[in-house]
């Protein structure tokens, strides 16, 4: 299991070194994907081209809606809800009921009915728990 700011760091540390631009915080308004090399619009006015351009912008993505107009593109809501939370693993180690589950390189975990836990530490000296719960409930409207 890998955290998701570990592999957005390794995405981010390859990408500048091989010598791509990297920009946060754009508001993407157009693109065209027609174009070689691909060219793209932000909200400040600014135009971009690239060989390969990587949108991330999450689960709401304002580009999936611009590369598929016609079609329906919201997140579908699903009764699972993931918790996911990190401590240092120095004030943890006091606590003799956690202490076995903090070598580094062990991965824990409990299923249970529609519920899943699982815990590791991490190589940033964190303890990192993951909790998934199957039956959490949909979204209120």
């Amino acid at each position: 299991m890998t955290e998701r700011p570990a592999v957005q760091r390794m995405a981010y540390d390859a990408s500048i070194a091989a010598g791509a631009t990297v920009l946060f915080n754009c508001q993407v308004i157009g693109l065209d994907q027609n174009a070689l090399p691909v060219r793209l619009w932000t909200a400040d006015g600014q135009e971009y081209t690239a060989d390969l351009i990587i949108t991330a912008d999450g689960i709401k993505s304002k580009i999936r809606q611009i590369i598929y107009p016609d079609r329906a593109v919201e997140p579908v809501p699903t009764p699972e809800c993931i918790f996911q939370s990190q401590v240092p693993r120095r004030i943890l180690k006091s606590d003799d009921r956690v202490a076995p589950y903090l070598e580094p390189n062990t991965t824990h975990g409990t299923l249970g009915p529609s519920k899943f836990f699982i815990c590791r530490a991490t190589e940033e000296g964190n303890f990192a728990m993951t909790s998934i719960v199957m039956d959490y409930g949909l979204p209120l409207a």
